[in-house]
């Protein structure tokens, strides 16, 4: 527990308390005057400062880490104004993949700002602070999340191993401290924390292509490790087309597409609410659309959706007569990553032409709702056998299931009727 004597002396006289999540926490509920008239930057070096001092007046073996988790909002990267002042004995934990750059469906460089698996690293963000944290001495963790993450977080993980590959080799060669590598979702056992762990190993060597070969051939005995390894490759590829930005991640309807049933007349125009809560679901999906326009997001679906269904197709010839559970599990995830794909790429198609519906619109919309039907019938045996499938940890309920599928397959039916 923090407690109002760790703060400031000056901040303690107006204070409440407030359950956190490792319990409760003294806080300054108004603005400080004297604080006011301080640089952020001081005052967060003084916080990591006090709650290093109060652990070490009982322990001095306990690891102390600090997260840079948007110190960017308070001074410029790589934020030295506050890494300069940590303690020697604090460990700076830095995001790896905040701060970097890609091409994403014709916008050069464009900055990828939240945790994800479709972009490898390292970011300049990241390079920048381990290289500064380097030269004075500190040690330097790597923040990730490696199982799934709000790029599409209702599914056991993104089976993009290349680009954990590429993760794990540069914490590897580079020495760091350690990671962390999940959050409050994306932390069920899958291939991915499986791999990343063996990408770690001394025994994994520094190809990427044979690292990934000898995992395969370790996970599922009996594939065919070259089929795999492509089927990996193809779903790296298709994330290159994931339209990744703030609001699409955290308003766009990945998450829950497969349960969304489109209806052939005007929108309702009620939001379709937040992409990581169980929200009450409307058709208004507009809030995904900032940063890509609503046709760059339908065709970075489309290539998504295509390029991921062709790995699935790879995956699945690669692990013929493999009867393992870690086949199993990895086949149905696949499946269901590339449903939700499609569906997603269905909700903007069916949003575009509803936004200002006319009867003349029906024979297209039908041609959609068919899609759709063909799409959600194809997953919904995965579904029903795997349940961890359309579970959200974050928002601790499912945001598909096999009824709400079998609903959408109802209901989609007696409109093509």
């Amino acid at each position: 527990m923090i407690t109002a004597s760790e703060f400031p002396a000056h901040c303690v006289a107006r204070r409440g308390r407030v359950l956190g999540a490792f319990g409760e926490i003294s806080y300054v509920p108004v603005e400080c005057p004297r604080c006011a008239q301080r640089k952020p930057e001081d005052i967060v070096s003084e916080v990591i400062a006090l709650i290093r001092d109060g652990i070490r007046s009982v322990s001095n073996d306990l690891a102390i880490i600090a997260w840079n988790w948007s110190w960017s909002f308070y001074v410029d990267i790589p934020c030295a104004e506050i890494i300069r002042k940590l303690p020697e004995d604090v460990i700076l934990m830095a995001d790896f993949e905040r701060g970097g750059f890609k091409d994403v469906l014709g916008h050069k460089q464009h900055k990828i700002d939240e945790y994800s698996i479709g972009y490898a690293g390292p970011s300049e963000q990241f390079q920048a602070s381990f290289e500064l944290a380097r030269e004075l001495g500190l040690s330097c963790m790597a923040k990730l999340q490696f199982g799934t993450t709000h790029e599409l977080a209702t599914v056991p993980n993104l089976p993009v191993l290349g680009n954990l590959f590429r993760k794990a080799d540069f914490l590897r060669k580079n020495n760091l401290a350690g990671f962390m590598g999940c959050w409050n979702f994306g932390n069920m056992i899958t291939a991915n924390t499986a791999g990343f762990n063996y990408f770690l190993s001394k025994e994994c060597p520094d190809d990427k292509n044979l690292a990934l070969q000898a995992f395969a051939e370790r996970y599922f005995p009996g594939c065919r490790p070259d089929r795999v390894v492509a089927a990996w490759d193809n779903f790296a590829d298709a994330m290159n087309s994931y339209p990744l930005c703030i609001p699409y991640l955290y308003a766009g309807p990945t998450n829950y597409a497969l349960a969304m049933t489109p209806r052939p007349e005007p929108l309702s125009g009620k939001s379709a609410g937040r992409s990581w809560l169980l929200d009450e679901r409307g058709d208004d999906v507009s809030g995904a659309i900032a940063d890509f326009s609503l046709d760059e997001i339908m065709e970075g679906f489309k290539l998504l959706s295509e390029k991921w269904r062709a790995g699935t197709v790879l995956l699945s010839t690669g692990l013929n007569g493999v009867s393992d559970k870690h086949a199993e599990e990895e086949l149905a995830n696949a499946e269901a990553c590339r449903a939700a794909f499609r569906s997603t790429y269905n909700v903007f198609r069916t949003y575009k032409l509803r936004k200002e519906w006319n009867r003349d619109k029906l024979p297209e919309y039908l041609k959609y709702a068919a899609d759709e039907l063909e799409n959600v019938k194809r997953v919904l045996p995965f579904i029903e056998k795997d349940k961890r499938l359309g579970y959200h940890s974050e928002a601790q309920g499912y945001m598909f299931d096999a009824d709400s599928v079998k609903a959408k397959i109802k209901a989609l039916e007696e409109q093509l009727s």
